[in-house]
């Protein structure tokens, strides 16, 4: 059997260079540049996670990546980005973000809020070791709910793995390092990288999951649970009672 492909060093992360007042940053590789950081529904700075919680076994830490700033992630398991309260970024289109990983590997990503109970989960996407994969979730292709007649891309939780991956069959990269997590509308900026949305197809390097249906049922805490759990539950982005 051969042995899977390992990078044992993370390179410095590509550069993002739109202007910063057109974009909400979350978090930034060159943090000088990109240092003022998108509020939450409560003031708090978005790059102020909430602890990882409810039994995850993956860890978070900021760290360097050769020269710019990024967060490493160990042993994935399927939570590792909550907010303290809501993100609105009703006002952007992207949602992009800087990868990069120690060893070959399949992602999904899914943007989801408390309340009116919306998960999005976005295409599959292929990683190979040692290099980053620069994306770009197209968040306006997804069926948010509106607010006089506007999306509201509000997000309480943005997760990696854990929806259409099956990690049982392509197990997730041991050391995952995220950055460049930062909103805009610049339509030019996105088409340089991998986009990801709602039913596209022929994207390079992304296998195509349309409907991104799971099946699996998570309470209103956003943890996943088994299907005879009792109260008010999410399947596939539907909120629903079972009794």
């Amino acid at each position: 059997m051969a042995t899977a492909v390992q990078a044992q060093e993370v390179t410095t992360p590509p550069t993002f260079d739109i202007d910063p007042g057109e974009v909400g940053v979350i978090f930034a590789a060159d943090q000088d540049t990109y240092f003022e950081v998108i509020k939450d529904s409560k003031g708090n700075p978005a790059s102020n996670w909430a602890p990882v919680k409810w039994g995850q076994t993956c860890t978070v830490s900021e760290d360097e990546a050769g020269d710019g700033a990024a967060i490493r992630i160990n042993n994935l398991d399927f939570l590792p980005e909550q907010f303290v309260a809501t993100l609105d970024l009703s006002e952007y289109k992207y949602l992009h973000l800087d990868i990069w990983a120690n060893a070959n590997g399949k992602l999904d990503f899914a943007m989801q809020n408390w309340w009116p109970g919306e998960k999005f989960v976005s295409p599959v996407v292929d990683l190979k070791a040692g290099e980053w994969v620069r994306l770009d979730i197209d968040m306006s292709s997804f069926a948010w709910s509106k607010k006089n007649e506007v999306q509201q891309r509000c997000i309480n939780v943005f997760k990696l793995g854990g929806e259409a991956v099956d990690a049982t069959v392509n197990p997730y990269p041991t050391l995952i390092y995220m950055t460049n997590i930062i909103a805009h509308n610049n339509d030019t900026f996105a088409a340089q990288n991998t986009i990801l949305a709602d039913g596209a197809t022929g994207i390079e390097n992304v296998t195509m999951q349309k409907n991104s249906k799971t099946g699996y049922t998570y309470n209103i805490a956003g943890q996943r649970v088994e299907k005879n759990y009792k109260g008010i539950v999410i399947v596939d982005g539907k909120k629903m009672i079972r009794k």
